[in-house]
């Protein structure tokens, strides 16, 4: 789903939903214990997710967020051994270092949620290899990030949310991605092109009954209408100096001649400065570590 339509939220409802109910004639609830993997930076946003759509203690959540080791691996060993908690939330690097202590245990997992999944499109990279090694049937990929037009890492994401759903990944690059590129190179007959486009829709209709993929205009009947201002603010004397500096520098002349393909570093020197002077000072040499030293209260704002 595109940002904003509140994938923290239906998560949230999903895990207190299966840990609280189930649907074995006994009752018993579906999961009994919850892996939330995210990055770092959002550790402990999630926790807060929690308390603010289920109030406080409404589960029982355990947060690992900058701990050193030997506290990670004394919170993951009462995770698993003990019933204190049923929701863990870690980090991709968390997991990943710890994989071992959690493929030990006996049903430590029943749901996993992966948030920023977009993560796990290299299915040869560590985290993905530790992720898909932790024995779960239930898992939740959550990412706002659309998946660029490459198949096979569609085809790592598909497969690690459910294994096997498109083959074995010789035979998927066999029977899916070689006939897919072939009817879309320019010298494709009639023939392999009709191909590609039945191979296309039998792998939608495949993967439509565990992909969800909204967009933002899904809202815009229930907001009001979007507006944008641009406000233009004019740039400081002092930023006027440092700009005409940037631009009339050996590295931008060279970048305008064309004699430097590299362009983003100047681009990016130039964004920070209209910003403020001190971003620039400190780190390029051309103003000798003190050139925004005078800036500190005459930095401006464009936008």
């Amino acid at each position: 789903d595109d940002m904003g339509l509140g994938k923290p939220l239906q998560s949230v409802a999903l895990i207190y939903s299966l840990l609280k109910t189930g649907i074995t004639p006994n009752g018993e609830p579906t999961a009994k214990r919850v892996i939330v993997v995210c990055p770092c930076s959002l550790v402990k946003n999630w926790d807060n997710e929690f308390v603010k759509w289920l109030g406080p203690g409404a589960v029982k959540s355990m947060a690992l967020a900058e701990s050193d080791r030997k506290t990670v691996e004394k919170s993951m060993d009462l995770f698993v051994r003990t019933k204190m908690f049923n929701v863990l939330i870690c980090s991709y690097e968390t997991i990943r270092t710890h994989i071992g202590r959690l493929n030990k245990a006996k049903d430590s997992c029943d749901l996993l949620v992966c948030d920023e999944a977009h993560r796990l499109k290299n299915s040869e990279n560590q985290t993905s290899k530790a992720l898909a090694s932790l024995p779960v049937r239930r898992r939740v990929l959550l990412t706002g990030t659309p998946m660029q037009n490459d198949l096979q890492e569609f085809f790592a994401m598909v497969d690690f949310t459910n294994p096997g759903v498109l083959g074995t990944q010789e035979e998927f690059r066999k029977k899916i991605l070689f006939p897919i590129l072939r009817g879309r190179e320019p010298s494709a007959t009639d023939r392999q092109r009709e191909k590609m486009m039945q191979i296309q829709n039998d792998m939608s209709t495949t993967v439509n009954d565990f992909i969800l993929r909204r967009i933002n205009t899904l809202n815009a009947q229930h907001l009001p209408p979007k507006l944008v201002q641009v406000v233009c603010c004019n740039l400081t004397e002092i930023q006027r100096n440092m700009y005409e500096h940037l631009v009339n520098s050996k590295d931008t002349q060279h970048v305008l001649d064309g004699k430097q393909v590299n362009c983003l570093s100047s681009i990016q020197m130039l964004m920070k400065l209209v910003n403020h002077p001190r971003l620039v000072a400190d780190e390029d040499p051309r103003f000798g570590g003190g050139g925004g030293g005078g800036g500190g209260g005459g930095g401006g704002r464009r936008a």
